[in-house]
């Protein structure tokens, strides 16, 4: 290259990009800075100003990181489970709150038949009061009459047997 500059990677410290030679020194080595954009193809940044690498296939960082996504995917998969189960417990919560206003609506009604019912019951028991004391003062007005019609009776026959005998006279 024109201004000295070599790049090639390093495989033993994963870190040097390129060597440059200078006056005062044999060798300044030249890190890449931490902008993604100066970066060369494959390599990334570390974490810390000034130090880049080319990753390692199966890095412990690479393996936590997707460790912490499945985590995140199953966390995500067990909150949109959840959120469903909230879901149906609130139309099961609804539909009961639903059943109960309708079974208390009912309950009203039925009570408010039966208290109907109940007086018209009360109604028909004094009803059945008046008409049992009806046929107990017409019985007893019946024997009264039936007293009278058989003393009556007795007294046409006895009437009867008088005519007849002052018919037939003494002579008889």
């Amino acid at each position: 290259m024109s201004d000295g500059d070599d790049s090639k990677p390093n495989s033993a410290s994963g870190t040097v990009v390129g060597e440059s030679q200078s006056d005062a020194l044999s060798r300044t080595i030249y890190r890449i800075p931490s902008d993604p954009d100066l970066l060369p193809p494959g390599a990334q940044y570390l974490g810390f100003p000034g130090v880049t690498g080319f990753p390692r296939p199966h890095s412990s960082l690479e393996s936590e990181v997707s460790q912490l996504r499945a985590q995140l995917e199953a966390l995500q998969a067990e909150k949109q489970h959840l959120q469903a189960e909230e879901e149906q417990r609130r139309q099961e919560r609804d539909e009961a709150q639903s059943r109960a206003q309708a079974l208390k609506e009912q309950l009203e009604n039925t009570e408010a038949q039966v208290q109907q019912l109940q007086k018209e019951q009360q109604e028909q028991k004094e009803q059945l009061v008046t008409l049992w004391e009806l046929e107990v003062s017409h019985r007893t007005l019946l024997a009264k009459y039936q007293e009278k019609i058989h003393m009556l009776d007795m007294e046409w026959r006895r009437l009867h047997n008088d005519i007849q005998e002052l018919k037939v006279g003494p002579e008889g």
